[in-house]
């Protein structure tokens, strides 16, 4: 029971909590509301901005199943990584005649989430002519929809009268079944086909909702000598059943993607290979999903084997977001590769960042600047036999 004496503050308080939370309910930058995609396939492609159709591995088939083609022995490899954010956020401080001084920070949050994929098996089998067919199945996670805030709540004179924590978490998983084709020793083809499952939750019920899918993807390598490679893949993905906690309704919406990838091996003391990836993604744009907008990405990574036979490797990149209104980030990466026999291990990590505001924010938030930094961090161990 409160006292007479006290109800009117203690509505005052009541009520501009209630605001502030209702205000910051889903304070999500719009394109994380979908979630946050996967662009790489193992710690080498993330070692090297992502690139991924011209990284032979059996976890290539994620991406581009006819880099299964170039493997001629039954391979494996397991991958884990390291998703962290960093997020400040500032309003603007005014002195006495209204002139800007500066920004004070509001909020500063750092979260991160582990996930131990992909994991992906290749058995090849000998055909007729020299030729080949490998089989390869597969498990990764694709979406991230892990999403944290924290906010400490105060009056005019910057005093605590509350705190307020937003949360989500979910990702979408996706388990894959390819083949590629070794017609020749120029060129690779393959397809694949996978099943995507999901769910997303959140501190409010109503952003809550389950997601499955089922798509396709192809592509080709062509080796038109041994330094010169170039590959093309094609995405049909995320058409997803959309199944609201709170409401139960059906939604669709998907985009396609075209990936062109070319590598070239520098011969010499130090042999250095580079590589440039663009990628283009067409936005279907059906029911709410209006937002989306077609986008183009690149990315160039080299990677130079030492004389000790370590690999390294460096990228960079420059990514679009598929919403529009939002800022393009521009990545830096960094990665190590060596052998243990028989295991390979491989070690890469990125960097983005990118600045925001009110606008980029898929509801109302009252912060007027916010300074995203984040990354991934991958290992991954592969071997054949």
């Amino acid at each position: 029971m409160v006292k007479n004496e006290y109800r009117f503050p203690f509505f005052v308080v009541f009520t501009l909590q209630l605001l502030i939370f209702v205000n910051a309910s889903s304070n999500v930058p719009t394109d994380w509301y979908y979630g946050r995609t996967r662009d790489f396939v193992n710690a080498r492609s993330l070692g090297l901005a992502g690139i991924s159709t011209l990284i032979s591995s059996p976890s290539g088939m994620f991406i581009n199943p006819a880099l299964l083609g170039l493997i001629k022995k039954p391979s494996f490899e397991l991958s884990a990584n390291l998703t962290w954010t960093s997020e400040k956020r500032t309003k603007q401080l005014f002195d006495q005649f209204e002139n800007t001084i500066g920004e004070i920070s509001v909020a500063d949050n750092m979260f991160t989430t582990v996930k131990p994929s992909p994991f992906a098996i290749a058995y090849p089998f000998p055909t007729f002519g020299g030729s080949r067919v490998v089989i390869g199945i597969g498990y990764t996670s694709i979406i991230d929809y892990y999403y944290y805030f924290y906010k400490e709540l105060r009056d005019d004179y910057y005093q605590k009268i509350g705190d307020y924590e937003f949360k989500t978490i979910g990702q979408m998983q996706s388990i894959n079944f390819g083949t590629g084709v070794n017609l020749s020793e120029l060129l690779n083809v393959g397809a694949g086909l996978y099943y995507s499952w999901g769910n997303h939750k959140s501190t409010q019920k109503m952003d809550s909702f389950k997601i499955k899918t089922l798509n396709f993807n192809f592509g080709t390598v062509t080796n038109f000598n041994e330094r010169l490679k170039i590959g093309f893949d094609f995405q049909n993905r995320w058409q997803m059943q959309w199944d609201t906690v709170s409401s139960p309704i059906t939604i669709y919406y998907w985009n396609n993607s075209f990936g062109l990838g070319v590598s070239y091996n520098f011969p010499g003391e130090i042999p250095t290979i580079a590589l440039t990836e663009f990628r283009y993604i067409f936005w279907q744009k059906q029911n709410r999903f209006e937002s989306g907008s077609n986008c183009l990405n690149l990315r160039v990574g080299i990677e130079h084997t030492m004389l000790n036979e370590v690999r390294l490797r460096y990228g960079f990149g420059v990514i679009p977001s598929i919403i529009k209104l939002m800022p393009p980030t521009v990545l830096i990466s960094m990665g190590i590769g060596f052998d243990v026999e028989p295991l390979r291990f491989d070690i890469g990590g990125n960097i983005q960042r990118r600045t925001l505001n009110k606008e980029n924010f898929y509801w109302s938030i009252d912060e007027e600047k916010i300074y995203q930094t984040f990354g991934d961090i991958a290992i991954s161990v592969s071997t054949s036999f």
